[in-house]
C-alpha cells in the first residue's frame, strides 16, 4: 500500500491506495497514529512512506462528495474517474456509457458497474448516462423497468429530456443534447 495526500480546495485529505487501486479515506487520527515516530517498524510493514509531490485536483462535484463519503466502501480509482466525468455532464444534457468508456479507454460495462455502485447519486449525476441506443439504461441496479428507472426518467424529464413509452430518448433531442466534451 502507498500513502498519498491530495490537496483539495481547503484542507489536505489523506487517502490510502492499495496495489489493486482501491482508494479509501484515512481518518486523521488513524493516519497520525500510523505515522507517529514511535512506531516506525509497524508503519514500515504496513505502509511505505514516500516523499512525493502532492497532486492537486480540480474542484469538482465528485471530489467534494468523495471527501464526504462515509459508507466505508472502498472507491477505486476507476470509479473516481467515472464519477468525475459524470459530474461534467451539464443539466439538460446526457452522455452514454460508450462515450465515457471511450474517454477512459475502458468498456461500457465497466462504466455501468461503476455507476451502479455510485454512492453519490443523484448528486454525481449518473442519471444523465444512457445506453448508446438512447435507451434509458439502468439506475440504482435496475435495468429497463422498475421504480428506480421511473425515478431516473423523472429526473431527466425535469431537466428537459423526454422519453417515449418504450424508454428511448426523443429523436429530436438525440443529437442536440449529447455531451462529449469531457476534460
Amino acid at each position: 500500500m502507498s500513502d498519498t495526500t491530495y490537496r483539495g480546495p481547503s484542507l489536505p485529505v489523506p487517502w490510502i491506495r492499495s496495489e489493486r487501486g482501491q482508494v479509501t479515506k484515512a481518518f486523521q487520527e488513524t493516519f497520525k497514529r500510523l505515522a507517529s515516530p514511535r512506531s516506525p517498524q509497524h508503519f514500515s510493514k504496513t505502509f511505505k512512506m514516500k516523499a512525493e509531490k502532492i497532486p492537486t485536483f480540480p474542484t469538482t462535484i465528485a471530489e467534494r462528495h468523495l471527501r464526504r463519503h462515509k459508507s466505508g466502501r472502498p472507491i477505486t480509482v476507476f470509479q473516481y474517474k467515472v464519477y468525475d466525468l459524470c459530474s461534467q455532464i451539464p443539466k439538460g444534457y446526457y452522455s452514454t456509457y460508450k462515450e465515457i468508456s471511450d474517454h477512459l479507454k475502458s468498456s461500457p460495462r465497466a462504466v455501468g458497474q461503476a455507476l451502479r455502485n455510485n454512492p453519490f447519486a443523484p448528486t454525481v449525476p449518473c442519471h444523465r448516462v444512457l445506453a448508446s441506443n438512447h435507451f434509458i439504461g439502468g439506475f440504482f441496479g435496475q435495468w429497463g423497468k422498475g421504480s428506480n428507472i421511473n425515478k431516473k426518467q423523472i429526473l431527466l424529464k425535469e431537466e428537459g429530456l423526454d422519453f417515449d413509452e418504450s424508454g428511448s430518448l426523443s429523436v429530436t433531442l438525440r443529437k442536440l443534447r449529447l455531451f462529449r466534451e469531457f476534460k
